[in-house]
């Protein structure tokens, strides 16, 4: 995703109440691009309450049909930082595709958060 025009602290404006899905997980997730669905572990994360980051929370995982996320997308951040793996891989049956993460911050209205 291309960063937008936002600053990081202008996503949390008009939050009552949501979750800062900020860490990365070891567990991983799956796509399934036949459906269109996906399913992510997400490390610590944070609560959001009254505009701004709250508790930590633990054992996050979010999960839904990617086309209906990314109509969801109400804001894009300007800070896009994306890291490369050179150990990771994704991929079933001798098929490794390298992989990294990151991208900019975004702020989505509509998701399913889950824990556990």
């Amino acid at each position: 995703m291309l960063p937008g025009d936002a600053r990081v602290e202008e996503l949390f404006e008009g939050v009552s109440e949501g979750v800062y899905l900020r860490g990365r997980s070891a567990m991983g997730g799956q796509v399934d691009p036949a459906v269109g669905t996906f399913t992510f572990s997400i490390g610590p994360s944070y609560m959001v309450r009254g505009g701004e980051p709250a508790e930590l929370v633990r054992g996050v995982a979010v999960s839904g049909n990617i086309l209906e996320t990314l109509m969801n997308v109400e804001l894009v951040a300007k800070d896009l930082l994306v890291i490369p793996s050179v150990f990771g891989g994704c991929g079933k049956y001798g098929q490794v595709v390298r992989v990294g993460f990151g991208g900019p911050h975004v702020r989505v209205s509509k998701i399913i958060v889950g824990g556990g």
